[in-house]
């Protein structure tokens, strides 16, 4: 009652014994009731007898025992098997049970919990039996004796299963089997008899598989939720289950533990790297108060490891000791994660272990024929391999999707102690190098369709593939260096060319740039022209729309890129290497004749292109007619075109040309309609989770509401842009909306130095090309500046803003910014 749900923190324990205290009129000095034991805690000291002549309720048969820790984040899951035990809502009760799932999924937690929730329901009681300790060789007369013990039955009705189940006929009972999975096949027909002869029986039964006997009901019990990798909030990342679980957990250690904001990103990452794993968040929670959520995510992933790879071996060494006394027993069965899927990786067969540890490779999910390609070999033909599937997702070491076609994934503890198992066997290398084959293939016939697809469908379909690909870069960046290689350079850069289009659409730019280089500048010399030429037209897309490299560069890339694709034949891809060649030299050479790179463009349509495969060309010729002043068929040609899409569902497709149309109706001197336009197709984006993806268009957006005069929204717009802008590399795209934006709160002086920023003759890697929309506003701004503080002083402010980073300069002249970058106003003239 005193509680009233406080947090329990120090000022709220003081504050409700001195309640209790005083409602007892108890003396804290003298105390009576309740007194304080120096650094151990408070405890209650009266004396405690009960009234003569009450009575007391009889303790209900059975032996069942109490759960030693609390249940977390699986209420409703729990009201659901209640409910199936009762049979509420008009579906009969339900005989038996079977909760399945993973090793240390928190099985028999849940069975215990759910037991002692029935325990009323059962006049002769409920029961509890550990088939765990039982061994498959010892076969079905030691389980039925176990039984019979358990149960307190006569020695004759262990003699066989029939004598078991008549013994228990008319008795009113729930059973509970933990850990049946190595009796697993003398207890299927042993519990069978009892519920065809025993009609008041109920049966709980935990394990890895399901029994498969008529009437069963199976529920696969899950991992917690965890938090999205985007979520950043302390509050609503404890709300996932998971992330309650181990802050429970490390509070019961360490009362005064409270997660602060700077900790929301590590206690996010180590939920989702622990797969929300009950035990292993259990085991993580007694490391926290030694090395903090910080250092426990530090050790799981160092700073110089390539993000996820090698992340389930070192969850699985972290948490291989268990600090301090942790408590055996039911639901505690397990001091250590590698104890729990070692005991049951020994009841797989020698061909499901073998299967097993190949797939211990793959680092997402993957489908069948992937898992064919790296497990197949020859002691293993493909048939087997998918028998073995079958069987590994029954016994639940893999996770498979609902939806079609089956995907399957294991979770990291899991992969981790079947990659070990893939060293002890001495087939490491041999498995990776059948993965990277598979990878290989997966992203050569991903590459095919990438431009002739919807990107937004595309990089839906594929972007889970994200954590296999980087470990097979980074086995082949290991390979392709070995004397003797273990792996031809050509195909490691066949590799990073194919995924080329994939880390821009998946918001991984900077990662795919650093791939890129490091292919070309370890491989490149060794590899054959037309390897080379899949990277150069990627780091040509990451140059042209990305924006991530200075435009030279990237005009470099493209043309070497097409001269190669051109030789080879290949149409397809020198039309977009052609299109990047002439969108960069509209950046790094816009006095340069351009009619030369549309002719080609426009001699390479087939017409067997599809729609979205032809609107390179398209795009191209139209932007070429905005820059010689003919605004009135861009504006046409983006109408047109946001309807072609549209019409196509071709969604990224649509946003472009929604962004061309921003820009056709500035162009006209529509700044209104613009704005609106923009405002339309921002959201959109922000609506798809994909303005990581789109940083400089969200930019575009923010400098035009500046320009017109909406200094509300133009705030709120640059901090939601900042923080995507600085972590791509790009902060000095937003200098420009910032100095609009100074000029209308009255600052024109700090104004003037965002400018010159922006302006300043330093390689930023952002190129606008004269007649552009920013070049324009940039233009216009600059005269309303000289206007309000006249040559001298503009000159002045000038030079004072061409130094320093961009960071410095939006510090220094946005007062008030986001966090992160708040800091004092500069003095200014």
């Amino acid at each position: 009652t005193v509680w009233q749900r406080r947090y329990v923190s120090d000022s709220a324990v003081k504050s409700v014994i001195s309640e209790l205290r005083a409602a007892l009129g108890d003396d804290a000095r003298a105390p009576r009731w309740i007194e304080t034991v120096p650094g151990r805690g408070l405890r209650f000291i009266g004396a405690v007898s009960p009234l003569p002549g009450a009575g007391q309720a009889a303790p209900a048969p059975g032996n069942l025992p109490v759960p030693a820790t609390a249940l977390i984040g699986r209420e409703a899951e729990l009201a659901g098997l209640q409910a199936c035990l009762a049979g509420d809502g008009g579906a009969p009760a339900a005989r038996i049970l079977t909760l399945t799932g993973p090793a240390g999924v928190g099985k028999s937690l849940l069975a215990l919990v759910l037991a002692h929730e029935r325990a009323a329901a059962h006049a002769d009681g409920t029961w509890f039996v550990d088939a765990g300790s039982l061994r498959p060789e010892d076969g079905a007369p030691l389980l039925r004796g176990t039984l019979a013990r358990v149960l307190r039955l006569s020695d004759l009705a262990a003699a066989d299963d029939g004598a078991l189940a008549r013994s228990l006929q008319g008795a009113s009972m729930l059973l509970v089997i933990d850990n049946a999975d190595p009796v697993i096949e003398a207890l299927a027909p042993l519990l069978a008899a009892v519920l065809a002869q025993a009609g008041q029986v109920q049966c709980l039964v935990t394990s890895r598989e399901p029994l498969h006997l008529a009437g069963e009901q199976v529920h696969r019990v899950p991992p917690l939720e965890v938090p999205a990798e985007a979520e950043q909030d302390v509050q609503r990342i404890t709300a996932f289950s998971a992330a309650r679980l181990l802050v429970a957990r490390v509070q019961a250690r360490q009362p005064d533990f409270v997660v602060e904001p700077a900790q929301a990103a590590a206690l996010s990452l180590l939920c989702r790297a622990l797969d929300g794993l009950p035990l292993a968040l259990e085991l993580a929670a007694a490391r926290v108060p030694t090395l903090g959520l910080g250092g426990i995510v530090a050790q799981l992933e160092p700073a110089d490891a390539v993000p996820g790879v090698g992340l389930a071996s070192a969850a699985l060494r972290l948490l291989d000791r268990a600090p301090g006394r942790a408590p055996a027993g039911p639901a505690v069965r397990y001091r250590t994660l590698r104890e729990a899927l070692d005991w049951s990786h020994v009841l797989l067969d020698p061909l499901e272990q073998r299967v097993l540890r190949r797939l211990s490779v793959f680092q997402g999910p993957f489908d069948v024929a992937a898992a064919q390609r790296v497990a197949a070999s020859a002691d293993t033909d493909a048939l087997a391999v998918l028998g073995a599937l079958e069987a590994l997702v029954e016994r639940s070491w893999l996770v498979a999707s609902a939806d079609e076609p089956r995907r399957f994934r294991l979770l990291q503890g899991p992969r981790a102690c079947a990659r070990q198992h893939l060293v002890d066997a001495g087939e490491e290398a041999a498995t990776l190098l059948r993965h990277f084959d598979a990878v290989l293939e997966r992203w050569q016939r991903a590459d095919a369709r990438a431009l002739g697809d919807p990107a937004l469908q595309w990089v839906q379909q594929h972007e889970d593939g994200l954590p296999d690909l980087r470990a097979a870069l980074a086995f082949g960046s290991d390979a392709v260096c070995r004397q003797p290689p273990l792996l031809e350079p050509a195909r490691w850069l066949a590799l990073v060319g194919a995924s080329g289009l994939l880390w821009h659409r998946a918001g991984c730019a900077r990662e795919g740039l650093r791939w890129c280089e490091h292919a070309l500048s370890l491989v490149a010399d060794a590899a054959p022209e037309a390897a080379r030429a899949v990277v150069d037209l990627a780091i040509a897309h990451l140059a042209g729309i990305a924006m991530m490299l200075p435009a030279p560069r990237g005009l470099w890339a493209a043309r070497r890129a097409a001269a190669a694709f051109e030789a080879a034949g290949d149409g397809v891809r020198e039309c977009y290497a052609r299109y990047l060649e002439h969108t960069l030299m509209i950046r790094a050479e816009p006095q340069a004749a351009r009619g030369a790179v549309l002719a080609r463009l426009a001699l390479l349509q087939q017409p067997a292109w599809g729609a979205l495969l032809r609107r390179f060309e398209r795009s191209a010729a139209a932007y070429e007619a905005r820059l010689q002043g003919d605004h009135a068929a861009y504006l046409q040609f983006n109408r047109a075109e946001l309807a072609r899409c549209r019409a196509l569902d071709a969604t990224w497709e649509a946003w472009s040309a929604a962004i061309g149309l921003m820009l056709a109706l500035h162009d006209g001197g529509r700044l209104a309609e613009a704005v609106e336009a923009g405002r339309e197709v921002i959201d959109e984006i922000r609506a798809a989770g994909r303005l990581r993806q789109n940083a400089n268009r969200l930019a575009m957006w923010a400098l035009m509401l500046a320009e017109a005069g909406d200094v509300a929204a133009t705030r709120v717009v640059l901090a939601e842009a900042l923080p995507i802008l600085q972590g791509a590399g790009r902060l000095g795209m937003l200098l420009p909306g910032a100095a609009w934006l100074a000029l209308h709160e009255g600052r024109p002086a700090h104004g003037a130095r965002l400018l010159a920023r922006f302006d300043a003759p330093v390689g930023t890697g952002i190129e606008f090309a004269p007649g552009t929309f920013v070049r324009r506003s940039v233009a216009t701004l600059w005269g309303r500046l000289r206007s309000q503080l006249g040559d001298g002083q503009l000159a002045e402010l000038r030079a004072q803003g061409g130094e320093g980073s961009e960071a410095e300069a939006l510090r220094e002249a946005w007062p008030g910014g986001p966090m992160g970058l708040r800091g004092p106003a500069a003095a200014v003239p």
